[in-house]
């Protein structure tokens, strides 16, 4: 047996045959220069979107920080659930003693029966659960912890009411008035101004526009209104005279109540608001809405904290607007464009979320500045505005809500300004690479999609539009199409409301959007992904072969070293090394790097174009010779090649020679020439083109 002295040194041999063989271990005679060219300048490329991509990151985590912290999504959440969910509590109907809640109203019965329960059960609580009086900051307090303002509000808007416009008059003998429709909220369409009488002739209900919050704000609320105070008893006297006056009527198309609670333990306003939809078919549609607004705006840590998040993302936007302005600037002269920055898709993208960040910023100084927290009076009884009017939210939950989606929409477009610095690794980049390669088939093929989803979307609605409510609509149906088209149809649901259309409609759906559309599309996507591949193979087998192969996790790590460059000294002596695939060993912060190799070789690469591929091979010893007036030394010029990989092996430079000399039989000669030719005369057909259009811009 060996000893142990010759068991480490055959240990040592067989490890140095190993790194032999690894290593690229031949004379290093020629080079290829334009393959470090090439690897440099697309290394400058990478570390150019690199640091935009680091800059885009950084600014894109304060600005979703920011957000994040003004809405207290889990707070908010929290608390507007368990308001909803108490607000959606049953009550015994009187006449059926079926179990009913506020989406169980379906006639005008309902409409009273569930706003007396309203107020003798659930808005004013005024005693524990023990009968015990609840009475001083303890009073009307919902859920332990919310505390009814200033008690609340109903307001109804209302149709035109006028004889019925038949064609046939013998109809009005049955029936003559009718109530022409509103829209959005009975703001829009016939909406009837004029005061109204109750039932008693003498009680005149007047519309009325009031500033919704404080006088000033920017919005307006309309309608027929009604104010209830915190006193119990008077609300359901007043609650019992409307009913009785018949306040709600054919007439009434919308209805709101709404109010407002302040929890204290997380200082936060709850606006409710429990709308009604009196449409004239007769149907009643429900629905709740709850906002939460912030007691207070800058008065703990956090706000002090999300504050000066907030004015880091308004620098940070300020400064990518001068930044690409200039950029704009400059393209358009260099161009002779107005908008020749804007011809990359990327660039209209950047434009659009910039626009989007500014209404993103009014709208919160908005928001941040509405006088009405400042104007809000707090007593032991109530919290009011200080002109006496109970506390109200519209305006502002309103513009808060309209906030949230525009800051949805700019997170979306920075998810596709994220996916455009995929770029920086081949790996990374190949959902991009798929996607632009196949982005235009699947433009063209889009429009026969959307042309039979719209065809199938009519033929589902004048189906089954009147006995399905998930076709009645034109939206609602061109989303239960789509459903369809995911799979989640149900034909057993289509034949109960029609045996016979229900096939007819189905099937052929079926066959056309899901066994062919459908999977045409998805052969477009994977003809962009094969394509894709395809280029990354060609991309592997040319000078970039390294780059396309490189991790994304070595590329980081590499990052990361060169940011910490000003601690190299003190950095491990493995972190410093790179070990070339030559088997030579370089130090990571005095190795050649990308602009000195540029500045080095730039002005050097001859046009090898009429040359063949043996002019990109030279000897190390002639590069040497033709920088010698260059600052640098024969040693600096081989790390060079050491560091990105420059040096050929005489297999490749055999292979070289072999394609020379078959470029000597005459035909190939004869045939490099005419190339040769026509390469000439098309630079030449280029520059007079160029002089023509700088003659003539317009």
């Amino acid at each position: 047996m060996p000893e142990n002295g010759d068991a480490e040194e055959l240990e040592h041999e067989r490890q140095m045959l190993e790194e032999e063989q690894k290593a690229k271990i031949f004379p290093r005679t020629h080079v290829d220069v334009q393959k470090v060219l090439a690897v440099v300048k697309k290394k400058a490329e990478v570390k150019a979107l690199s640091n935009g991509f680091f800059r885009y990151i950084c600014f894109l985590a304060i600005y979703v920080t920011a957000v994040v912290l003004q809405r207290d999504a889990t707070t908010a959440q929290s608390l507007q659930h368990a308001v909803q969910q108490y607000l959606l509590g049953g009550y015994r109907d009187a006449e059926t003693t079926e179990t009913r809640n506020f989406y169980s109203i379906h006639t005008t019965r309902h409409f009273w029966e569930w706003h007396e329960n309203f107020v003798q059960n659930m808005i004013f609580v005024q005693s524990y659960n023990n009968g015990e009086p609840r009475t001083g900051r303890s009073n009307n307090m919902i859920l332990t912890h919310n505390r009814l303002c200033s008690g609340f509000r109903m307001v109804q808007r209302r149709g035109v009411r006028e004889i019925c416009g038949f064609e046939n008059k013998d109809f009005l003998v049955f029936s003559e008035e009718c109530t022409k429709r509103t829209y959005l909220d009975g703001r829009a369409g016939a909406v009837s101004k004029e005061p109204f009488m109750g039932a008693d002739g003498e009680t005149e209900y007047i519309y009325e526009e009031l500033e919704a919050g404080i006088p000033g704000a920017y919005a307006k609320d309309v309608g027929f209104f009604q104010n209830f105070d915190n006193n119990k008893e008077e609300a359901i006297r007043k609650m019992r005279e409307l009913r009785d006056n018949r306040w709600i009527n054919a007439g009434t198309q919308w209805y709101r109540l709404d109010f407002v609670l302040y929890n204290p333990n997380v200082g936060l306003f709850c606006a409710v608001s429990m709308k009604l939809e009196f449409d004239n078919t007769g149907v009643v549609i429900p629905e709740i809405e709850t906002e939460t607004m912030s007691g207070t705006i800058n008065s703990t840590w956090t706000d002090q904290v999300r504050l000066f998040l907030e004015i880091i993302t308004v620098i940070f936007w300020a400064i990518y607007v001068i930044t690409y302005t200039r950029r704009a600037i400059a393209v358009a002269k260099e161009q002779k464009k107005t908008f020749a920055f804007f011809h990359k898709r990327g660039h209209i993208v950047v434009f659009v979320q910039l626009i989007l960040f500014f209404v993103i910023i009014v709208m919160w100084a908005m928001i941040s500045n509405n006088p009405i927290r400042s104007n809000l009076v707090v007593t032991e009884d109530a919290i009011r505005l200080n002109n006496g009017l109970p506390a109200n939210f519209t305006g502002l939950t309103v513009i808060t809500g309209v906030y949230f989606i525009v800051n949805g929409l700019n997170v979306l477009l920075s998810l596709i300004r994220t996916l455009g610095f995929m770029r920086v690794n081949s790996n990374l980049s190949q959902l991009t690479d798929t996607i632009n390669l196949m982005l235009g088939d699947l433009q063209q093929f889009a429009v026969i999609l959307l042309t039979l989803l719209l065809a199938f979307m009519l033929m589902s609605h004048t189906m089954f539009g009147t006995t399905l409510e998930d076709f009645a609509i034109l939206s609602n149906s061109a989303i239960n199409t789509f459903e369809h088209l995911l799979g989640r149809g149900n034909y057993f649901q289509l034949a109960e409301a029609d045996p016979i259309a229900a096939p007819i409609f189905f099937f052929p759906f079926v066959f056309i959007m899901i066994f062919v559309v459908l999977n045409i599309t998805i052969a477009i996507i994977m003809d962009g992904y094969n394509a894709m591949q395809s280029k990354r193979k060609d991309l592997a087998q040319g000078n970039l072969k390294d780059r396309v192969e490189l991790s994304f996790t070595t590329q980081f790590k590499n990052g990361c070293l060169r940011l910490l460059s000003p601690f190299k000294d003190i950095m491990p002596a493995s972190w410093r090394k790179i070990e070339t695939e030559y088997g030579v060993t370089l130090d990571r912060f005095s190795a050649p790097t990308v602009k000195e190799v540029l500045d080095l070789l730039g002005d050097y690469v001859e046009d090898a174009e009429d040359h063949g591929e043996q002019a990109k091979y030279v000897t190390i010893e002639e590069v040497k010779r033709k920088l010698h007036h260059k600052q640098t030394t024969p040693e600096r010029i081989e790390a060079v090649f050491d560091r990105y990989g420059g040096w050929v092996d005489p297999e490749q430079l055999k292979q070289a020679k072999k394609s020379m000399s078959d470029l000597t039989h005459p035909t190939l000669k004869k045939l490099q020439e005419i190339i040769s030719k026509v390469k000439k005369d098309q630079r030449e057909i280029e520059g007079k083109v160029e002089m023509i259009l700088k003659t003539f811009p317009n």
